[in-house]
């Protein structure tokens, strides 16, 4: 008959005992039932005596196999004093398992698993600490009986033994966390702790022994200095997780910056928990939070904040006082832009909602009472003549010609019979364009993109802007800052990417007619049936084709003699004069 081959720890034996209604990871067992399973190199079929019995000593040397191997007749049988006695048959492929329930009536201590061939050999298959039931009994009474100033106590009695006695160890032997609670100088917290998780009909073992771990856990997110890490320890599903919380590096928390990671552990640490859901909902705000001040665009607000969003709950509120302001798709924008200008502050909830309440832009009785994004909504109101912005004015100026009056030729570089030099004697008048030096105009240059959004914005007599600028490329206090805030805050411009205006890089026809087409939108003036057909329409990018065709239509930008729109050549001066001209005559309905 083969020999049963275990792997235990060590890959001597192989074998698990785990026990009904308790973890142990297979090393110890509380009273109920003991489960043995294991791998053998028996054939099925082949009978195997099972024996639990407390473990004998001879010395130091476990002599408990040897004793059960010599055991001959039904007297020598009941000597051995078992614990448990049962018969098995390995079963397909050498694996053995059974069930044993043990008796109420074995003492605490150390007991061992004996696999043997009846009138053959014995093998130690395992051990494992047993704790009697009248020791058990014994200590959850005492637990249940006494205030939570009486734990420290009860808990020295069973782990350090009482006048020399020895210890039973109940909770050590039941996976209690001995160890950490034997390591805090301060044991008060611990204690009122676990008084605090007592359930309402008192404790028995299995949950002395699971809130003891608990309150270990909870004590160590208060007072070990690496939260983060206690937070990984016990973050998860099964045995020994206490909590479910995204901080793996896929999560929001990860995306934050270490500052704002700091600040979330910070408040978990003061906030003394107790509780997994209250510790899930103080960090996910803290996330929300964090997420909420590093917000750098709209595009980025409306999708934390938007009601399909994953922290949708958080930002009801918010919602609330958008929906009840009714704002077009303009002053949302507006109202966006004043908000990114102070949500790096906030600290609650309630400061953002408190935040879009004070950022809801008021009605303006400038030139400019709405604007446009994309897709337009908004009306860009002229009456009265346009206001010039250019030196922040707001007077009254007409930028209509007098029909009696002939142009004088203000630039040396400009002839009267230039195709666009009544554009520019109109916006020159104004002082809505200057000239390159004392009197030259430089028609064929190109236009860079912050010189063309002053224009625009000087000949449509826009109030200014007095919001700080939002571009990381663009220089405070310069010639064009107010110009640039007035046209994005009023959904003309955007930059070249979230953060980046482009600052002295030439302005493109595309971008231009993208630019003034929203102008039109915002005017409600839609594309007519006469919109042209370029030949190079295939060069167009996707974002600008609408906008071409609109403003093509609107008779504002047209093609060359080959009939080519030339999407991504550099607007020049003098172009720019002549659109910018031709979209203020639309405006006013010439």
């Amino acid at each position: 008959m083969k020999k049963i081959v275990l792997a235990l720890v060590f890959s001597i034996l192989m074998m698990s005992l785990s026990f009904s209604g308790y973890a142990a990871e297979g090393i110890m067992a509380v009273d109920g039932n003991v489960t043995i399973s294991c791998e053998t190199e028996a054939e099925a079929g082949t009978p195997v005596a099972i024996f639990i019995l407390p473990q004998i000593l001879s010395g130091t040397e476990d002599v408990t196999a040897q004793k059960v191997a010599e055991v001959n007749t039904t007297e020598e049988l009941a000597a051995l004093d078992a614990e448990y006695i049962a018969y098995e048959k390995v079963g397909e492929g050498g694996v053995l398992t059974h069930t044993c329930e043990m008796k109420d009536s074995l003492p605490t201590g150390k007991c061992v698993v004996v696999f043997s061939f009846i009138g053959k050999e014995a093998y130690k298959a395992g051990e494992f600490e047993h704790v009697g039931k009248i020791d058990i009994n014994n200590l959850v009474e005492k637990f249940n009986l006494s205030a939570a100033s009486g734990y420290d106590e009860i808990i020295d009695e069973d782990t350090n033994g009482v006048d020399d006695a020895p210890a039973k160890g109940v909770l050590s032997k039941s996976s209690a966390d001995i160890l950490y609670y034997s390591s805090l100088t301060n044991k008060t917290a611990f204690c009122d702790l676990l008084f605090s998780f007592k359930p309402e009909g008192g404790f028995t073992l299995v949950t002395l022994v699971e809130k003891f771990n608990e309150a270990g856990v909870w004590i160590r997110l208060r007072t070990e200095e690496d939260t983060l890490s206690v937070l990984n320890a016990y973050n998860g599903e099964g045995v020994g997780k206490y909590w479910n919380i995204s901080i793996d590096e896929k999560s929001d928390f990860a995306s934050l910056s270490t500052e704002e990671r700091t600040k979330i552990l910070a408040e978990i640490k003061k906030a003394d928990l107790k509780d997994s859901e209250k510790l899930a909902e103080i960090f996910t705000e803290n996330v929300v939070l964090s997420l909420f001040r590093k917000v750098d665009s709209r595009e980025a607000m409306g999708e934390l904040i938007s009601s399909d969003g994953e922290y949708a709950a958080y930002f009801e509120g918010v919602r609330e006082i958008i929906n009840d302001a009714d704002l077009g798709s303009h002053k949302t924008n507006i109202l966006y832009n004043n908000v990114l200008k102070g949500n790096g502050s906030i600290t609650s909830i309630s400061d953002i909602e408190e935040l879009f309440e004070d950022s809801i832009p008021e009605e303006s009785s400038g030139s400019v009472s709405s604007g446009s994004n994309s897709s337009g909504g908004g009306k860009v109101s002229i009456s009265g003549g346009y206001k010039s912005s250019t030196k922040g004015t707001g007077t009254n100026v007409d930028l209509t010609p007098n029909k009696n009056e002939t142009l004088g030729n203000a630039f040396c570089d400009v002839a009267e019979n230039h195709w666009a030099s009544e554009y520019i004697e109109r916006l020159s008048k104004t002082g809505v364009v200057n000239g390159v030096g004392a009197n030259e105009f430089a028609p064929s240059n190109k236009i860079t993109r912050q010189d063309f959004v002053k224009i625009l914005v000087g000949a449509l007599g826009m109030e200014l802007s007095d919001s700080e600028m939002v571009f990381t490329d663009a220089q405070s206090g310069a010639y064009y800052e107010k110009y640039i805030m007035t046209a994005y805050e009023n959904g003309l411009i955007s930059g070249v990417d979230e953060r980046i205006f482009g600052i002295g890089q030439n302005i493109s026809r595309q971008d231009a007619a993208v630019i003034m087409a929203r102008v039109l939108e915002s005017k409600g003036i839609s594309k007519s049936q006469e919109a042209n057909e370029f030949a190079d329409s295939v060069l167009i990018s996707d974002y600008a084709k609408d906008a071409i065709s609109l403003v093509s239509s609107a008779k504002i930008f047209g093609g060359d003699e080959n009939g080519n729109f030339n999407p991504k050549e550099s607007l020049t001066r003098a172009e720019t004069c002549a659109i910018i001209c031709r979209l203020t005559d639309l405006a006013k309905g010439e």
